[in-house]
C-alpha cells in the first residue's frame, strides 16, 4: 500500500479478511486502501464493519471524515 499499489493491498487485505473477517488492523487498512482509491461505496461498508468490531478504533474518525470528502468531491 505504501508504494501506491492499491489495487494489489485490497486484493491481500480482503483475501486476509475472507480467513479472519475480524481482524481489526487488516479491515483498518482495507478501509485507508478504499478510500485512497476513491471507493467511497466500498470504503463506506468497511468503515460501518469496523465501527461494529471496534466502535472505540482511533482511525474511525479521520475515515469518517476522508469519506465524506470524497462522496461531496463525487458530486
Amino acid at each position: 500500500m505504501d508504494a501506491g499499489h492499491f489495487d494489489a493491498a485490497e486484493k491481500w487485505y480482503r483475501a486476509a479478511l475472507i480467513k479472519k473477517p475480524e481482524d481489526i488492523p487488516v479491515l483498518d487498512g482495507l478501509c485507508a486502501v478504499l478510500l485512497s482509491k476513491g471507493d467511497a461505496k466500498g470504503a463506506e461498508e468497511a468503515i460501518n464493519k469496523l465501527a461494529k468490531i471496534d466502535p472505540t478504533n482511533q482511525d474511525l474518525p479521520q475515515f469518517k471524515d476522508k469519506l465524506a470528502q470524497t462522496k461531496s468531491a463525487k458530486k
